[in-house]
């Protein structure tokens, strides 16, 4: 008769590990900022700061999130600076920047 007690508890233990999950996902609600028509290796520096790679992954542009508000925007490449622009983002919103 006591040998169901040990199954009994083990069965309990493992239902109790199987107890839902709740998962929380958010959105990056911040302005993108894209620069298209940057050499492979460019940096985007936002206020003087780096922020990330122009180029993704797979060589096309790459959106960089950044905080609402007024920003100097600089890409370089090379040591090179190619663009220098003080631009005003909002929302989500992307902001495109072509280099010439």
């Amino acid at each position: 008769m006591r040998s169901w007690i040990p199954t009994l508890g083990l069965s309990l233990g493992i239902a109790a590990c199987s107890y839902p999950v709740e998962q929380v996902r958010t959105t990056d609600e911040r302005p993108g900022l894209l620069v298209q028509g940057a050499p492979q290796g460019a940096t985007i520096l936002v206020d003087g700061l780096a922020a990330g790679s122009a180029n993704g992954a797979g060589g096309g542009p790459q959106v960089i999130r950044i905080e609402p508000g007024t920003h100097s925007i600089a890409v370089s490449a090379n040591g090179q600076t190619l663009l220098n622009e003080r631009i005003f983002v909002s929302g989500g919103a992307t902001k495109t920047l072509t280099l010439p």
